[in-house]
């Protein structure tokens, strides 16, 4: 890596998980990258290359690799199933960097924030954005406890349901999910007070925008892997 900025080279960071929310925790590496080597030009390697776009800290994308190529994996912690491990301490370890987690690098555009105004204009009340459905059934919460929470929140709040058509339909929410796309609802969601959901896109895409959020684990992950300290991590051992 010390070879890569004194000659002011090109490092290839390669995205090797399909995840939406993968991007954006590849984000934080880049961002890792960057603050001990700053001359170094990242080359960033993704099918989702949209959601990093605006980000200064990334030279280019996609244009192939590069003599310096670094693949960002961390199966190993998932498959040793380590509840204390981050998951990107594996990444952080193998480029010499600290084990400093930082939070994803998330650009929201000015007229991707006027648009969301305007989309939330109708509405009076504070916002809480939800998200409750994940690839991955073990990370669900339940249809009647999510029921019962939101008949509690609508009371004082206007709660903003994200995500795609996959997600639980409520008679008491403002449904955008399925409607936008991922940029889109990430600028709906930088509005609200609040995100309640799962460990998804969403919870990384929050943590990006500065919203704080209350987190339902479930499954094998727990807060340790893939938590930010600013949320509450609901989450029982089993």
């Amino acid at each position: 890596m010390p070879l890569v900025e004194m000659f002011h080279l090109r490092l290839t960071v390669l995205n090797a998980f399909p995840g939406i929310g993968d991007v954006l925790l590849l984000s934080s590496v880049v961002q890792s990258i960057k603050n001990k080597y700053p001359k170094i030009k990242v080359n960033v390697v993704t099918k989702h290359f949209d959601l990093l776009k605006n980000n200064d800290s990334i030279h280019s994308f996609n244009k192939g690799a590069t003599f310096f190529t670094f693949r960002h994996w961390y199966l190993e912690i998932r498959q040793n199933k380590n509840p204390d491990k981050h998951i990107l301490s594996e990444s952080l370890d193998k480029l010499g960097l600290s084990s400093k987690i930082r939070k994803p690098h998330y650009v929201v555009t000015e007229e991707e924030r006027e648009n969301a105004k305007k989309r939330l204009k109708p509405f009076k009340k504070p916002f809480i954005a939800i998200n409750t459905s994940s690839k991955e059934s073990s990370k669900n919460w339940l249809p009647k406890y999510w029921k019962e929470l939101l008949e509690r929140l609508t009371e004082g709040y206007t709660v903003i349901q994200l995500g795609d058509e996959s997600e639980i339909e409520f008679e008491n929410t403002v449904r955008f999910a399925g409607k936008l796309d991922l940029r889109e609802s990430v600028a709906v969601l930088e509005r609200c007070s609040l995100f309640v959901g799962g460990v998804s896109f969403l919870m990384h895409a929050a943590a990006a925008v500065g919203v704080k959020s209350v987190i339902i684990y479930g499954g094998r992950e727990t807060p340790s892997n893939s938590g930010y300290d600013q949320n509450v991590n609901l989450f029982e051992r089993m």
